[in-house]
């Protein structure tokens, strides 16, 4: 058995030391999945991902830049090759982030966001035209309604929104918005 051990150390599709018998794709992939899963429980349990501005769209990237950055410097300058794995997660976190911060500052697809549990914001919508803001299939958009000149709205709603996972729905002229919240 160790004979077999020792030839898979030196297959390149296989990591070494500690790893010896996971293949190096499978291995990737438990990593992208962790990494996954850090961002989703970050997503839904803190505050500063809920608020869904620049940050929000380009926080897919957080997590996998900081993994990234992490399997570099321990490859790099602990000399841990087992790092390796993590550093894969760097231009995935790069190109996230980038293609988040197009979202926000650059594409004009609308969006809406959940600021706190008695405020959502929008972007992008037709201008000047009537809002109606859906949470879980209840209207609950506020009297008068209207974007402004740009396509921005900022809502106060009536009552707050339950804490917990929602769905929010935006619907102004031509334009619709639909995501899955967390408050």
């Amino acid at each position: 058995m160790s004979e077999v051990l020792q030839r898979l150390r030196t297959i390149p599709l296989y990591v070494g030391r500690g790893f010896e018998a996971v293949p190096r794709p499978i291995l990737s992939g438990l990593v992208g999945a962790l990494v996954n899963i850090a961002q989703d429980a970050l997503y839904e349990n803190t505050a500063v991902y809920k608020v869904k501005t620049a940050l929000k769209h380009a926080s897919d990237g957080v997590i996998p830049l900081a993994s990234g950055i992490v399997g570099f410097i321990g490859r790099e300058l602990a000399g841990i090759d087992e790092f390796e794995v993590l550093e894969e997660q760097l231009p995935i976190g790069i190109a996230n982030m980038l293609r988040g911060l197009y979202r926000f500052y650059a594409s004009k697809k609308p969006f809406a966001v959940v600021v706190d549990s008695k405020t959502i914001e929008g972007w992008n919508f037709d201008p000047n035209t009537s809002v109606k803001i859906l949470i879980d299939g209840n209207d609950v958009t506020p009297e008068n309604l209207t974007t402004d000149s740009n396509g921005h709205f900022k809502a106060t709603l009536s009552s707050e929104i339950s804490s917990g996972k929602h769905e929010l729905s935006v619907t102004c002229g031509k334009k619709s918005f639909y995501d899955v919240v967390y408050v």
